[in-house]
């Protein structure tokens, strides 16, 4: 069996990954290309803003 290191959590990996390669493109969407950098500086605004509501981790979104 072959042992594959996966992250804890998707932020732990988009972090890694938003390190390492920042310029590099995460997502394309129709005419929208985001990087990893890009991506993570989202996730955070949107984590804070839960966060704010009281949204913890184990809630349902």
């Amino acid at each position: 069996m072959n042992s594959i290191s996966t992250p804890d959590t998707l932020h732990v990996g988009l972090t890694s990954w938003a390190q390492r390669y920042p310029d590099r493109v995460s997502l394309t969407c129709e005419d929208e290309s985001v990087t990893y950098e890009e991506l993570l500086g989202r996730s955070l605004r949107v984590a804070g803003a839960l966060d704010e509501l009281g949204v913890g981790p184990h809630h349902r979104v």
